[in-house]
């Protein structure tokens, strides 16, 4: 008897933490123009090339039960973490346990910070499948990003493969 309690206690265990559903979808994109909506779909679509699978589902109106994650684009100032100019962000992601909200500067639309948009969406994204920021300033989840051009396909095949582990794809 003792070892059939322990049993369901572990299924509930199991249940409870199914609450992430990877791969996750991108269910909504507030204040998002349809250049914006392209730009995100494209990230993404290149995101799943490079990792030879399906890590989000770029565009859904969450009925197919995954993990949501909900962008929109901010003021910097929403964003800034103190009063001091020069530390900014360019994005904040904000895990919670049945979805993740990421906010994107909208400075990230200035022609001069075109080349940033995919590696921050990456690395937000990498907060919302849990990964936590590096202290190797050549990687992705280090919390200062680089262009997506200085990254090397090792640097990006690592992200993909501590990505997947964090979403236990």
């Amino acid at each position: 008897m003792q070892n059939v309690l322990w049993i369901l206690i572990g299924l509930m265990l199991v249940a409870c933490g199914e609450q992430r559903r990877w791969p996750a979808e991108i269910t909504g994109c507030v204040d998002c123009s349809t250049d914006d909506q392209a730009q995100v779909k494209q990230s993404i679509i290149d995101l799943n090339e490079k990792s030879g699978g399906t890590l989000l589902i770029p565009q859904s109106d969450g009925a197919n039960k995954r993990f949501p994650i909900d962008l929109s684009f901010v003021d910097p100032k929403v964003i800034q973490p103190t009063d001091d100019s020069r530390n900014t962000r360019a994005a904040l992601a904000t895990l919670y346990d049945d979805h993740c909200s990421i906010q994107l500067s909208k400075e990230l639309h200035k022609p001069e910070n075109a080349n940033y948009f995919k590696a921050v969406l990456w690395h937000e994204l990498g907060h919302c499948a849990g990964l936590v920021h590096d202290k190797d300033e050549k990687e992705i989840m280090f919390p200062i990003t680089q262009k997506i051009q200085a990254y090397s396909e090792e640097v990006i095949l690592r992200f993909i493969n501590e990505f997947r582990n964090s979403a236990h794809l």
